[in-house]
C-alpha cells in the first residue's frame, strides 16, 4: 500500500469508526424503538432496564440492557416512603454499571414506563445529563419484533461522581404545607380521580400498604398519569398534552407546579409530561406524596371534588 492510500485510509477509519461507536445526541426525552434498535451498541449509551422485578428482565430483555431494581436500588433503604436514594448511594449504582457523566441513559420497563419515568427523574435529580425514555417501553420493542435476551451484560466499572445535586425537582412536606394557600404555587395529583376524590383507598406501589388516609390536597387539580397515553403505552402527542394541561389549568407561568400521587411514582410519571415533553420549567414532585402526607393527622385532606 502506497503512503497516499495508507494516509486516505487512516482518515476515513478515524472518521467512520467512531462513528459505529458513539451516538449521536439523544433526539429527545423519548427514543423509538427503532432509533435503539439503531444504537445497542454505542459506547456512550446505557440501556436501563427498571422492569417490576428481575424475572422479567430475565425472560428477555433489550440487548445490552442492565437491570435496576426500583425499590432496592432506586430508594432510600432506610426511608419507607420510597424517597430518593442517597447521593453517595447513586454513584455507587452508576459506577457498578459503568455509566460516566457523558453516558446517555435510556430507561424502559415493563410497567407503562411509570418505574423507568421514576429512575429517569431520580438520574436528572442528581444533575445527569443526557436521559431519555424508550417510548411505549419493552412492549414497543417487542411489537417491532427485536430480538430480546435473557443474558446479563456487565461493563467495566467507572469513578462516577455527582457534580450538581438539582434539589429544586423536589419538595419536601413542609414546603407542601408552607404552600398549600400560595396563589403562585400549584399542586396536582397524579393519582386515579377514584383515589383523588377519595372513593378508592391509595396504596403504595412497593409495600402494597393502604395509604393511612383517603383524599387529597385542598385546591390541588387532579391530572391522573394514564391519560397522557394511548393504548400502545405512548404518549400522546405534544398538542393534545398541552392542551390537556390547559384545561386543567396547569400553568407553566406559576412559581411551582408540584406533582403528588402515593409515594412519588406517578407524580413523577406527570412531571416527566410537564418538564421533559412540554417543557415546563417549574415543575418538580413532592416525593413522599401521600404516604407521607395522610399519616400526619394533622395535616388538611379533602374528601370529594375540589
Amino acid at each position: 500500500m502506497h503512503k497516499h492510500e495508507v494516509r486516505v485510509f487512516t482518515i476515513i477509519f478515524f472518521l467512520i469508526v467512531p462513528a459505529l461507536l458513539f451516538s449521536d445526541a439523544l433526539p429527545g426525552p423519548t427514543v423509538s424503538a427503532e432509533w435503539l434498535n439503531r444504537h445497542l451498541d454505542d459506547r456512550d449509551i446505557r440501556i436501563i432496564d427498571v422492569s417490576f422485578d428481575k424475572e422479567s428482565f430475565l425472560s428477555g430483555h433489550v440487548p445490552n440492557a442492565v437491570f435496576l431494581d426500583w425499590r432496592g436500588d432506586l430508594a432510600d433503604p432506610d426511608e419507607k416512603h420510597y424517597s430518593v436514594l442517597a447521593r453517595e448511594d447513586f454513584e455507587r449504582l452508576m459506577r457498578r454499571i459503568g455509566v460516566t457523566r457523558d453516558t446517555q441513559l435510556v430507561f424502559y420497563d415493563d410497567f407503562n414506563n411509570r418505574l423507568a419515568i421514576r429512575a429517569l427523574w431520580v438520574a436528572e435529580f442528581y444533575g445527569h445529563a443526557g436521559t431519555a425514555i424508550l417510548e411505549g417501553g419493552i412492549r414497543a420493542w417487542k411489537a417491532r419484533g427485536y430480538r430480546t435476551t435473557g443474558n446479563s451484560p456487565e461493563f467495566p466499572g467507572t469513578r462516577y461522581t455527582v457534580k450538581d445535586v438539582h434539589e429544586g425537582l423536589n419538595v419536601d412536606k413542609d414546603y407542601v404545607l408552607n404552600n398549600l394557600v400560595n396563589p403562585n404555587v400549584m399542586f396536582v395529583d397524579g393519582r386515579s380521580a377514584g383515589m383523588y376524590i377519595g372513593f378508592i383507598a391509595g396504596r403504595e406501589i412497593h409495600t402494597g400498604e393502604t395509604i393511612a388516609r383517603s383524599g387529597h390536597l385542598p385546591g390541588a387539580v387532579n391530572q391522573p398519569w394514564k391519560d397522557h397515553m394511548d393504548s400502545q403505552s405512548k404518549f400522546l402527542d405534544k398538542t393534545a398534552l398541552e392542551t390537556m394541561y390547559t384545561n386543567r389549568g396547569i400553568n407553566r407561568d406559576l412559581d411551582a407546579v408540584v406533582f403528588y400521587c402515593n409515594e412519588g411514582v406517578h407524580a413523577a410519571f406527570d412531571w416527566f409530561v410537564a418538564a421533559k415533553i412540554l417543557g415546563y420549567e417549574n415543575a418538580k414532585i413532592y416525593d413522599g406524596s401521600m404516604s407521607e402526607w395522610a399519616e400526619d393527622a394533622n395535616l388538611p385532606l379533602k374528601i370529594g371534588l375540589d
